[in-house]
């Protein structure tokens, strides 16, 4: 829920307090709640599918998050032009290049199937996360219950 408000927050403050033109704010908080739906899930999913200290996930995670931020071209554009060109596969797995892709459609793109699709691929892929994540849990025999 406070991810969910200072999202919102920053919105409102893009779009009112600094002008920028988002495109359809009901699309783009679509967007940004499956956004973090989907962070949520990635960071359940990291947690229960590697072993280690908690130390030793969250620097695992953050490289990760990192290494998927520079592959949607989020640190370079030439970066994400090359995985478009040569492994088109990263891009439709790669949460952050699905959600870079879904607000580039609503801002450059009159057609909304970028969009769609986008929003629908980062959906499926929180799910599968999510039943992972479920199948995981339900194996672990803890002494507390």
């Amino acid at each position: 829920m406070v991810l969910l408000l200072g999202n919102l927050l920053l919105l409102v403050y893009l779009k009112y307090l600094l002008g920028v033109d988002l495109g359809q704010m009901s699309l783009v908080v679509l967007v940004v709640v499956i956004g973090i739906i989907t962070g949520m899930a990635f960071g359940a999913f990291f947690g229960v599918a590697f072993k280690g200290t908690m130390q030793t996930k969250e620097n695992l995670m953050s490289g990760v998050v990192l290494l998927l931020s520079a592959m949607a071209g989020l640190m370079s554009v030439y970066v994400k032009f090359f995985i478009t060109s040569n492994l088109p596969f990263l891009g439709y797995i790669n949460p952050a290049n699905l959600i870079t892709e879904a607000l580039y459609s609503l801002y450059y793109y009159s057609d909304l199937a970028n969009y769609y699709f986008s929003v629908i691929l980062l959906s499926v892929l929180t799910v599968i996360m999510i039943i992972f994540v479920i199948f995981k849990m339900r194996r672990e025999k803890y002494d507390s219950i």
